[in-house]
């Protein structure tokens, strides 16, 4: 979990989206731009997550033992998934669009 830890640490500490970040998807653009090697790793991470733990309360405390203080309006499981695809997208190569 060391690639989704540095991402959820990093990116989604506490007041993230006071001090840098305006959307949770500029915070992963960022993420894939200044960390490109672990973005592949970073969505296996999160798929394993996913697969691993059912309960959404669960899911929750996971997220913040990883260092994640963001707390999406639609559950941490639906983001989460949004959240891989978004950096599938990163995988795509120079003409990503992020």
């Amino acid at each position: 979990m060391d690639d989704a830890a540095h991402l959820f640490s990093a990116y989604f500490y506490e007041g993230w989206d006071d001090y840098e970040y305006d959307t949770w998807e500029s915070a992963t653009d960022d993420f894939a731009r200044r960390s490109p090697d672990r973005v592949a790793g970073a969505i296996r991470d999160i798929t394993v997550l996913l697969d691993q733990v059912k309960d959404q309360d669960e899911l929750g405390v996971r997220l913040r033992d990883l260092g994640c203080a963001f707390a999406p309006t639609d559950g941490d499981r639906a983001w989460l998934t949004q959240l891989v695809a978004h950096l599938g997208h990163a995988l795509d190569g120079p003409e990503r669009a992020i």
